[in-house]
């Protein structure tokens, strides 16, 4: 191997080895590693297990991989900048497993330190090759191994050249998992269940009809009316109890009144209104909904409407997809965003707003 090496302290309960001072560098000589693995076994104590010798990797540029499991969306790749910073600065991007190489590579460019994964101060570029990979094979990982439950590859290293090297990396198995369920995913249960993801995701991006539950006859504003003023083609909606009409469309008192369930049921109505709102969408058959109203938590109560509502709703055990609250998501209001719709197929564009 020849020096110089890196001498790292292991042990089942080590995670963070450099926080307890169980990493040394730069070693360059026998001696200068007998000392460094005497210090790193006492300072270990108990946790300790042995030692990993490695070769020195310098880099200016460190990035950090990962995954883990979130309740709602499973198996989360996460790619970022890495090294002892990564938690204070938190450049970091996510992407729901499955991974696609386009994904991989969308989510290198959307970082904002992403001039370090170009040719940088006479270093070559990043082999982005290599990090897609990376980050293909963790969504992979998080695919077919329901036991591992975390995984943090930091640092990838960059080397003057572009090749890019794990230095370290931790694995989080859970051991309490069944041997059943820690069984493979068979490849059908997993393309079934990004198709199912995808599609639900695609009526709620491309509904082909809306029903707007608190509809207004105003001349301007409401959801309502920018949704009709942005030009929606489909078939819309309005539901208002005390209005017949809207603009030339017939309104329908609520939603057991409609020819049919809508695509997408966007519900813009006081916060005290939205469980009642939310209970007709289950009784009707509507899935897709969109919340955007306010006075939820963000207005001081002990108790938002929102964390109760959601804590009676699941229990329904419904199937739903939901959107909300105050999000603008895939909804687009003239009034707030300048849009440009491109006449022929290709890139898409879109604006997100962040606190």
């Amino acid at each position: 191997m020849g020096f110089p090496v890196v001498l790292k302290g292991l042990g089942t309960n080590i995670t963070h080895k450099t926080e307890r001072g169980l990493v040394r560098v730069n070693l360059r000589s026998h001696e200068e590693v007998r000392q460094a693995f005497r210090q790193i076994k006492e300072s270990a104590g108990t946790d300790w297990e042995g030692c990993l010798i490695q070769p020195m990797i310098q880099g200016k540029r460190e990035f950090v991989a990962g995954l883990f499991r979130d309740a709602q969306f499973g198996p989360v790749v996460m790619f970022g900048l890495g090294g002892i910073f990564a938690e204070a600065i938190g450049d970091v991007v996510f992407r729901i497993a499955p991974l696609s190489r386009f994904d991989g590579l969308e989510m290198m460019d959307e970082l904002s330190s992403r001039k370090l994964i170009s040719d940088f101060r006479g270093e070559s570029a990043a082999d982005r090759e290599q990090l897609t990979r990376t980050l293909m094979g963790l969504s992979r990982l998080g695919m077919e191994r329901q036991d591992i439950i975390e995984v943090d590859i930091n640092p990838l290293i960059v080397m003057p050249y572009g090749h890019v090297t794990a230095v370290d990396a931790l694995i989080v198995i859970n051991k309490d998992k069944s041997e059943e369920n820690n069984s493979l995913l068979n490849e059908r249960e997993v393309r079934e269940r990004a198709n199912n993801i995808n599609a639900a995701l695609d009526v709620m991006c491309h509904p082909k009809s809306i029903a707007v539950i608190g509809a207004k006859s105003d001349s301007i504003g409401g959801m309502f009316n920018h949704v009709r003023e942005f030009g929606f083609p489909g078939k819309l909606y309005p539901i208002n109890p005390h209005i017949n009409e809207i603009h030339g469309y017939k309104a329908y008192p609520d939603l057991f009144a409609l020819p049919e369930p809508a695509d997408m049921v966007i519900i813009s109505v006081p916060a005290k209104l939205v469980p009642k709102a939310m209970e007709d969408c289950v009784a009707t058959g509507n899935k897709n909904i969109h919340i955007f109203t306010s006075g939820f938590k963000e207005t001081g109560e002990d108790e938002g409407i929102m964390e109760m509502l959601f804590r009676t709703y699941t229990k329904k055990g419904t199937n739903d997809n939901i959107n909300g609250d105050q999000a603008t998501g895939t909804l687009f209001c003239y009034r707030y965003f300048v849009w440009e719709p491109k006449k022929e197929p290709g890139e898409f564009r879109g604006i997100k707003r962040e606190k």
